[in-house]
């Protein structure tokens, strides 16, 4: 067998790095630092928040904005206070958690659905021209995960679907089974992706 005939591509070699640290970090607090690492590297997203729906209310994982700035943080408290009601990404939760599936959709696919003031607030306001959400979920779990990029980046370069969809999925499972573990109740917190000095002075979103 050769590795080299499947993995022949440019990125090749960072690609299977960046999931095989996302996998060994399962069930650590290192998990959201290995995870941002393929955000920024291969996913190449500005900005990633993960989200959960198992509650009433959703809940931050994970929060990473390549500006960080305070705006950013003021909205991802309003989003988890009330403006999630408005978020079309919802609607999906669902079904995803009914059937056990995954779903891609792109800002494009969710636009049509937004009340206007949503889309000015959370995407025009902040400079946000695309975005990438998975929606994963079992009967306990349904997550969202977003990725989101900047004007100065211009919107994520689309895929083939024979390569999107199995990426997709191999990344929200390590998501799935890192925030549905044995420890899990101890990892769902975006400031493990913070170093000790920082935890010291942060807010979780």
């Amino acid at each position: 067998m050769s590795l080299e005939e499947y993995f022949s591509g440019r990125g090749a070699e960072r690609l299977l790095r960046s999931l095989s640290e996302c996998l060994h970090s399962v069930g650590t607090e290192g998990f959201n630092t290995s995870f941002l690492k393929l955000t920024e590297h291969v996913v190449k997203a500005d900005q990633c928040m993960v989200f959960s729906y198992r509650a009433d209310r959703p809940e931050c994982y994970l929060s990473f904005n390549r500006r960080q700035s305070k705006n950013a943080a003021n909205l991802a408290a309003k989003y988890l206070r009330s403006a999630y009601r408005e978020d079309p990404v919802v609607k999906y939760l669902d079904k995803v958690q009914t059937v056990n599936e995954m779903r891609i959709l792109r800002l494009s696919d969710l636009r049509a659905e937004m009340p206007e003031h949503y889309y000015q607030t959370f995407f025009r306001a902040s400079g946000i021209v695309d975005k990438i959400v998975v929606i994963v979920g079992t009967k306990e779990e349904a997550l969202a995960l977003n990725f989101y990029r900047f004007t100065e980046s211009g919107a994520f370069t689309v895929s083939d679907e024979s390569l999107q969809i199995p990426f997709w999925q191999i990344v929200s499972k390590i998501a799935l089974l890192h925030y549905t573990g044995k420890k899990a109740a101890q990892l769902r917190s975006p400031l493990n992706s913070l170093s000790k000095r920082e935890k010291t002075f942060a807010n979780p979103c």
